[in-house]
């Protein structure tokens, strides 16, 4: 289905921010809209966790390809379904079966998007820049929960600040991280910065693996032992260098936590210190905001 999108006799121009080796904006006036997708409206989009990924080679992005994989949208038209989700506002997850929004194909960073039904991670009432954050902290809060004893967490992005402060809002002090950047904002947590492997215990109970670089990975695994090594799938490591001798627990995931929607209010106030909201009126804007610094930003669109 190709959908033109109308304002009473005025056709409205889609404007996206694309990726195909440097941002830019395209502008179109039809915008297909395929089975098992949705027609909606981004309200706000938080960048700085898969955009960093295909920037730095990491991940090997389909392009041209629109960013945006989190966010609040409005959903405008289902066409090929009848769930009862037009109208209605809603968190963005960027994980479907056949890939990833934002990275494998087109997100929402735009005027307008198609996204897919699994796309949608929650129905909400209101739209808060801030609850386009609720899958990440959820999915923190899940790596959170399987670790035990001295832990040590590989990262220095937002998933690494969520996981270090679900420890310490359970009074866990047995942790340190691992990080090469973004160490101004990881200091507001309880755990032990490391910027080099000699710092680093022989030996941790349980190891979080947030960062992409294979490299890091690898050399920390050659030298540190764990019995229980938990990997995101946001971290996009598929491949571990675990030794011969002993067991080893391997949990690989992207499953969140749901149950504690207090936990979610409560990052999202300490995230707000790290995390701020722009507001802009034209989607050009965007492009001097990325690639994002720091655990990233929240745009929230007036337009």
């Amino acid at each position: 289905m190709i959908t033109s999108i109308f304002v009473g006799v005025v056709i409205v121009v889609i404007r996206q921010i694309v990726y195909n080796g440097e941002y830019f904006v395209v502008e179109r006036d039809i915008l297909p809209v395929r089975m098992g997708e949705l027609l909606v409206k981004p309200l706000s989009v938080y960048i700085g966790l898969l955009e960093n990924l295909y920037v730095r080679y990491v991940y090997p992005s389909k392009y041209p390809v629109v960013p945006g994989s989190f966010g609040i949208v409005r959903v405008l038209e289902e066409p090929y379904s009848n769930k009862g989700y037009s109208g209605k506002i809603a968190v963005v997850n960027p994980f479907t079966s056949n890939g990833i929004l934002g990275l494998d194909f087109n997100g929402i960073l735009g005027s307008y998007a198609a996204i897919r039904e699994e796309n949608i991670y929650r129905l909400v009432n209101n739209d808060d820049p801030y609850l386009s954050l609720t899958p990440l902290i959820e999915h923190g809060v899940y790596l959170g929960k399987h670790c035990y004893g001295k832990t040590l967490i590989i990262g220095c992005n937002i998933l690494t600040y969520i996981v270090a402060k679900f420890f310490d809002m359970n009074k866990k002090h047995d942790y340190a991280l691992l990080c090469y950047n973004n160490r101004r904002a990881l200091r507001r947590t309880r755990g032990r910065i490391h910027v080099n492997l000699g710092e680093l215990d022989p030996y941790y109970d349980s190891i979080v693996i947030l960062d992409p670089r294979f490299g890091l990975v690898h050399r920390v695994l050659t030298h540190i032992r764990s019995n229980n090594i938990i990997v995101s799938m946001y971290s996009f490591i598929n491949l571990l260098p675990l030794k011969h001798d002993g067991t080893c627990n391997v949990l690989y995931t992207s499953k969140t936590f749901r149950g504690a929607p207090n936990m979610v209010e409560k990052m999202i106030s300490l995230l707000k210190k790290n995390i701020r909201i722009i507001r802009i009126n034209d989607i050009s804007k965007t492009i001097g905001l990325l690639p994002p610094r720091g655990l990233g930003a929240i745009v929230s669109f007036r337009f």
